[in-house]
């Protein structure tokens, strides 16, 4: 069975606004590398000059923009949930667990590939999240910044520069979903309301419970590559080291905030 083309008999239509992109081959518009390399390089820049900048100043009260940032992006990111979900739930009922993570026509439909673009752009913008750490002079460990740059490379690798969109549909729901509940903490947390430890437990527990996912769907594809699940060898070894890699951050970041006898309370990443 060739799930390449499939498109299947899905019971919800896309909103007018997710139509944005019909009959534009946007990834003809986004192959070169050079935007978010160079993205990449200021994000670096912004981290290591920075500190080095605010050394000699107060940290800023950024409370207010803080609330505005992370409010947008709870919202986008409960919205796309709702959206790449609701196709994750039609694409696994139509085909299986195989036919949901070797489906490669994520961005042939109109709400998927909308989402799509959106996500991998979105992975850019999130570099903002440092940029506050930074002017509240706050510690920017290694688990936050690793995890920004190298998941937006990842994107825009996968999905513009070499298409490979086998196991895009876990990822990016999975994705929006967990950042649907981090945004939306952080936002309760800038408009000064005081939460109980566990939900802060809770998210960086369910980060885990994703980069779990992430390995499980990363192994099936090597497992089942064939022509119907066509994938990359640089696609499949980067995939694997990076959820791997998040993994062991992520396993760490948790003993280290929530099981050790003195825990160090940062922010979940």
């Amino acid at each position: 069975l060739s799930l390449t083309g499939f498109t299947g008999n899905w019971g919800f239509q896309p909103w007018e606004f997710e139509k944005a992109f019909d009959g534009i081959e946007t990834r003809n518009l986004t192959t070169s590398w050079n935007v978010p390399l160079c993205l990449s390089v200021m994000y670096i820049g912004m981290i290591v000059g920075g500190k080095r900048h605010m050394d000699a100043k107060k940290s800023y009260n950024l409370r207010k923009p803080m609330l505005l940032w992370s409010t947008l992006l709870a919202i986008f990111s409960i919205v796309g949930s709702l959206r790449t979900l609701t196709c994750v739930y039609y694409l696994y009922k139509d085909a299986g667990i195989r036919g949901l993570v070797c489906d490669s026509g994520i961005y042939t439909r109109p709400i998927t590939r909308f989402w799509t673009i959106l996500f991998v752009y979105s992975k850019f913008i999130e570099y903002g999240d440092t940029a506050f750490i930074i002017f509240r002079k706050q510690n920017v460990i290694c688990l936050h910044w690793y995890h920004h740059l190298t998941v937006s490379l990842f994107s825009y690798q996968i999905f513009f520069k070499y298409c490979n969109f086998v196991g895009a549909a876990v990822f990016m729901s999975l994705n929006f979903l967990i950042h649907a509940f981090m945004y939306t903490y952080y936002a309760v947390r800038a408009a000064g309301v005081r939460l109980p430890r566990l939900i802060s437990v809770f998210i960086t527990a369910s980060q885990i419970v994703q980069m779990v996912l992430g390995c499980a769907t990363m192994f099936s594809l090597i497992a089942w590559r064939s022509q119907t699940c066509v994938s990359s060898d640089q696609y499949l070894w980067s995939g694997t080291i990076m959820y791997g890699s998040y993994l062991v951050l992520f396993v760490h970041f948790f003993y280290n905030a929530y099981l050790k006898k003195k825990p160090n309370l940062q922010e979940t990443p």
